[in-house]
This record gives C-alpha cells, structure tokens and sequence, in this order.
C-alpha cells in the first residue's frame, strides 16, 4: 500500500528479502548462494533508498514540455506550467527476489530484482481543471546490475534493465484514480511527445544518468565489494 505521507528518513526501516521457495537456473545466470553477496546487495538497496530520500527531500523537479500531444495529434500548450514535480522516489525502493551473477562484456555482474513503486508526479494545475490537481502514480520493474570491471575494491552501477513495463494510473490528490482527465495528459502508449512518453525518458534519464546513478554510486564508493565475489 503507497502512504501519502512524505516521511523523513528516520522513518525509514531496512527490508532483508528472503525467498520463499527454490530458484530456478537460467542459462548464462547464476544464483547467489553466498551471504555475504546477498547481505551486501541488501545494504546496497536499503541505503540507496536512503539516499535518495536525502537527496530528493523537496522532490524531484521534472520538465515535461511547453506543449504535449494529446491523443487526437494535437499539441496543447503548458503556458507557463512546463514543471512537473515528483515525490517518493526512494520510500518504496524494494528488492522483489533473488538476486543472481550474470556476464557482460566479458566481465562478472551482480543482478538484483527491484521495484520501486508510490513514486508520484505531480502535474501542472491549469485554471481550466477547476481546482482539481492531477496526479501519476508510476510502477518500474527491474534489475540493478553492478559490476567491478577494474578489479578494484568496490563495485560499480552498470545500469538499470527494465524487466516490466512500467506503468502510469492518473489520480487526483487523494489517491483516487480518474478515467477522464485533461486531454493534454495523455498516458496513450507510443507517442514520444505525450505526457507518458515524456515521463518514460525522464524516468529513463533518472536511473541512466540522473539521480537514481548518483545516489547508488556514492553508497557503493563506500561499501567494501563481497569478498567471495571476483571479477571472472
């Protein structure tokens, strides 16, 4: 369940995932039967999540456009509203399962499931809206990939692979969901320039090169990498 409230950190608690039945074997991947590399994916994810909590305590500012496609190919401007803002981003940042060793590049990756979800977007209120303040709640699915091509003491983020699609529900300020919103916040699948393919590429920037790879890099700069793990 996604609370409203947008808690300091202290609020926050550390989740250990444990399985619950047996794993299976994919070719090309390994389970981690190590404690020492799941304990340390663990610390990995439950700091990152307070991290970024640390970093985004006032949200985080997104620029959507001066105009949106709405789904009939039309471009409705923004005026001065271009700003969307999110809010917790890193209050339900999970691992969903086992974690497993894979191979990039010719190089040893550790691979955890993840999920981070209640990440709301708050939109832009325009006068025509009539005092109604619209809100997308998104749900992304993935893996963190970490990897430790220079053999050094620390590992590194590699990259965030999408295992899902990430979904987008359009709701009002108390969380209720809405079927008939403003045709300028279109959440049509494919469009590049509606509102949902402009959250896709910002969500995309965020863990590619934006905060999310910030955050989970300072944390790994300061945790030792597993010492069973090697880089072959």
């Amino acid at each position: 369940r996604c609370s409203r409230h947008r808690g300091t950190e202290q609020k926050l608690q550390r989740v250990t995932w444990e399985p619950k039945q047996p794993v299976l074997t994919i070719e090309g991947v390994s389970p981690l039967r190590s404690f020492s590399e799941e304990d340390f994916i663990d610390k990995v994810v439950h700091r990152t999540q307070l991290e970024l909590n640390r970093r985004l305590q006032k949200g985080l500012v997104i620029f959507l456009r001066s105009s949106l496609l709405s789904d009939d190919g039309n471009f409705i401007s923004l005026r001065e509203a271009a700003f969307a803002k999110g809010f917790g981003i890193g209050y339900k940042f999970r691992r969903t399962g086992e974690c497993s060793t894979g191979q990039e590049h010719k190089q040893k990756t550790l691979q955890c499931p993840v999920k981070l979800n209640c990440f709301r977007i708050v939109l832009p209120q325009l006068p025509e809206d009539g005092g109604t303040q619209y809100v997308v709640r998104v749900t992304v699915v993935g893996e963190v990939v970490l990897w430790n091509p220079t053999g050094g003491p620390f590992l590194s983020y590699r990259r965030f692979k999408k295992t899902a699609e990430t979904t987008y529900t359009m709701t009002n300020s108390n969380s209720i969901p809405v079927t008939s919103y403003p045709a300028r916040y279109s959440l049509l699948k494919g469009p590049h320039l509606n509102l949902r393919g402009i959250l896709e590429s910002r969500i995309n920037t965020f863990f590619d090169d934006g905060t999310f790879r910030d955050a989970i890099s300072a944390v790994l700069r300061v945790l030792n990498k597993p010492e069973d793990f090697s880089s072959q």
